[in-house]
C-alpha cells in the first residue's frame, strides 16, 4: 500500500512518468504496435508498483 500524499507516492508517480516518457510512440502504425506499447507500460507499472508498497499489519490496536 502506498500512502496518499507521502514521499513514497511522490516517488512512485515520478517513476511512472519516467516510464511513460521512455515509451517509443513514434511508430504506431497498427493495432499490434499499440498493443505492444500498452503491454510494455503495463509491465513497467507493475514492476514499479511492486517496488514501492509498504506492508501494513493490521492489529487490534490499528485505527479504523
Amino acid at each position: 500500500m502506498i500512502i496518499k500524499n507521502s514521499n513514497e507516492e511522490t516517488r512512485f508517480i515520478a517513476e511512472i512518468i519516467k516510464s511513460i516518457k521512455r515509451l517509443n510512440i513514434n511508430y504506431i502504425e497498427s493495432k499490434k504496435d499499440l498493443e505492444s506499447i500498452i503491454q510494455e507500460l503495463t509491465h513497467n507499472t507493475d514492476k514499479i508498483w511492486l517496488k514501492h508498497p509498504k506492508v501494513i499489519n493490521i492489529t487490534k490496536h490499528s485505527k479504523l
